[in-house]
């Protein structure tokens, strides 16, 4: 599967890609820490699952996904982000957003959600 990581934190971009990249079957396509590059990369890649953060600049990772849909770029999602409210996670969840997560990230946890989330996309 085809990986996009979206998050203006370095070490979040280093965990998730050593993670996805130790699957045979996972590469991740593209890296950045701006909003605006993971759009315009997105309508230029095949993407099965966006990892997206909350902090990106100039426009948050929920406001990335509602663009993204717009064009019908709709890889799956998983959101992470240091501020994540109940009243932003609610929102994350009604843009159809897969998975949420807090930060700061625990690697056991990201682990278990790559592999859930790959096996889901696997069978679709």
């Amino acid at each position: 599967m085809n990986f996009y990581i979206a998050d203006p934190n370095p070490t979040n971009r280093e965990l998730f890609a050593e993670l996805i990249e130790r699957s045979f079957d996972n590469y991740v396509v593209g890296q950045t820490a701006s909003a605006s590059q993971a759009y315009l990369d997105l309508l230029e890649l095949r993407v099965d699952i966006m990892i997206v953060s909350t902090d990106l600049t100039p426009y948050d990772g929920i406001e990335l996904v509602r663009r993204l849909k717009d064009v019908n770029s709709r890889p799956r999602f998983i959101l992470t982000g240091t501020k994540l409210t109940p009243a932003r996670k609610e929102a994350a969840y009604k843009e159809k957003i897969d998975i949420v997560l807090n930060e700061p990230l625990q690697a056991i946890e990201v682990k278990h959600i790559l592999q859930l989330i790959g096996g889901y996309v696997g069978h679709l």
